[in-house]
């Protein structure tokens, strides 16, 4: 996976997108969400409450974007596979974490952009530039996890394994699944 910020323009047949520029979305010295939780205070204050409970948050696309870039001119495009020979892109729109001391599952709202869409006939062109022409945008929610938590870690992804997926356990499990059940009555 890798997480791009792309320039959106309205068309009437959808939305153009234009790369701008490769984005870290996990990490503590760089990541978009270390960032933007780091400017909401909301650790510092689980730990001046003394809390040692899981901290529950949320980021919009929004949230993320006007760290760096006007929320209402730029998207958060995920490329779910950067090295095949098609496009699944996913514009993300929500980050829900549920954060332990020490590792954070979270669970992404993105929205389908193209999935897999084989570009022609330049590859690389299309990837930096396309018209999504109101594709069959669904909403699709994945499940992952960073090593760091409330009392610190690094906030990035785990390294590569065959199981790298959340394990979900009750009460995070019970936290994103009401928060995407509330968006989806809506």
């Amino acid at each position: 996976m890798s997480f791009h910020i792309f320039r959106k323009t309205p068309t009437g047949a959808g939305f153009v997108y234009e790369h701008e520029e490769v984005i870290a979305l996990a990490g503590y010295q760089n990541g978009l969400i270390y960032s933007a939780l780091t400017a909401t205070n909301c650790w510092q204050q689980h730990r001046d409450e003394g809390r040692n409970t899981p901290l529950k948050w949320h980021l919009s696309a929004c949230d993320l974007l006007a760290l760096n870039h006007n929320p209402y001119e730029y998207a958060i495009v995920i490329n779910l596979q950067p090295k095949a020979d098609h496009l699944d892109y996913y514009e993300l729109k929500d980050i829900w974490g549920f954060s332990y001391p020490d590792w954070t599952p979270i669970a992404l709202r993105v929205e389908r952009l193209l999935d897999n869409v084989c570009p022609i006939p330049n590859t690389d062109d299309y990837k930096w530039h396309f018209t999504d022409n109101n594709y069959n945008r669904i909403w699709v929610h994945e499940f992952l996890y960073l090593q760091g938590g409330y009392d610190g870690g690094d906030w990035k992804w785990p390294p590569r394994s065959p199981t790298n997926g959340a394990m979900l356990w009750p009460d995070a499990l019970k936290f994103f699944l009401k928060k995407i059940f509330n968006w989806m009555s809506k």
